[in-house]
């Protein structure tokens, strides 16, 4: 589903999600906060990624996370992702929480990837992502001009 998300940011957002889902499955429920940051570098294919994981409070680590991205930090994109809650259908929904944003954008987006656990005949149960990516809501980047 096309959310008009810049590709470097739909990519990055897909990484740390499949991350978070992965770690639901290793049965880290809820998981700490991480973030992933694209640096600055001039030449896209010279860019590396960094990943930091925060917590395990959920509050203390997303504190943690956003403190860590500012109008200062060097990347030209970021994502934080946290465990929470959506409402799918008109129901609360377990879901992958992912705050993306880039430097060249002055705004945010607030998505929300929604996880359930599928009984599987013979193998068991799995945490799967289900349904589509949501757009919550539009926030300022936290990698925004600084105010002069």
């Amino acid at each position: 589903m096309d959310h008009g998300l810049p590709e470097r940011v739909a990519t990055l957002v897909e990484w740390i999600v499949a991350d978070s889902v992965e770690g639901l499955r290793g049965g880290s429920a809820p998981f700490a906060p991480h973030l992933m940051l694209l640096d600055d570098r001039p030449r896209p294919e010279d860019r590396t990624l960094q990943h930091t994981r925060f917590g395990p409070d959920l509050a203390e680590g997303l504190e943690q996370a956003r403190a860590t991205v500012g109008p200062t930090t060097p990347a030209t994109a970021y994502a934080i992702a946290w465990d929470g809650y959506a409402a799918v259908g008109g129901e609360r929904s377990d879901a992958v929480l992912v705050e993306v944003g880039t430097a060249d954008e002055p705004d945010a987006w607030l998505l929300a990837q929604p996880y359930g656990t599928v009984t599987r005949r013979f193998r068991g149960s799995r945490v799967e992502r289900r349904g589509d990516l949501l757009v919550v809501d539009r926030t300022g980047s936290r990698l925004g001009v600084v105010p002069g």
